[in-house]
């Protein structure tokens, strides 16, 4: 149960959203009028936010992932890393991948950002230029992904620990 919360992220969208709602309250001490309003798109954004978590959590939801990288890296030259994901869903779904790249890059805003359609597969290659000699460890990869509504977020992490000498 831990690890289902530790995989939800709340959005911008779901803090705007929620936010108005807020201020229609508090709008509402002075019209009373409001306050019905109010409470309706409550219960509405409620049921929207509880169709994107059954969206996004559905045991239906699987996606592969995988990371092709030379095994030794050539130090000063760009050397390409290869990033395979597939979308085995039957939806639509906007995703990001953060690699845990290492610690000698020192990169730490690393993304890719892209949308996938339903059974598609996307190659996301992008550029390493090691400066350093020795062991490059990578760590997880991390994704994340949103249905169409974009209320919450849900991270999928995949376990492809590697190492590569330069």
């Amino acid at each position: 149960m831990i690890s289902f919360f530790k995989n939800i992220y709340l959005t911008g969208r779901f803090f705007a959203v929620f936010g108005s709602m807020v201020v229609l309250f508090g709008f509402s001490f002075v019209w009373p009028v409001l306050f019905p309003l109010a409470q309706a798109i409550t219960v509405v954004g409620l049921a929207i936010v509880l169709a994107d978590l059954f969206l996004l959590f559905n045991p239906g939801l699987k996606m592969e992932c995988s990371r092709e990288l030379p095994r030794v890296f050539s130090m000063g030259s760009d050397n390409p890393v290869k990033v395979t994901i597939r979308n085995n869903y039957g939806l639509s779904l906007n995703v990001t991948l953060i690699d845990e790249l290492p610690k000698q890059m020192q990169e730490r805003k690393f993304s890719i950002s892209f949308t996938l359609a339903p059974s598609e597969e996307k190659v996301q290659s992008y550029i390493m230029r090691p400066l350093t000699r020795g062991e490059y460890v990578f760590g997880k990869m991390n994704v994340f992904v949103t249905s169409f509504i974009r209320m919450v977020e849900r991270r999928i992490p995949f376990a492809l620990e590697t190492q590569s000498a330069v």
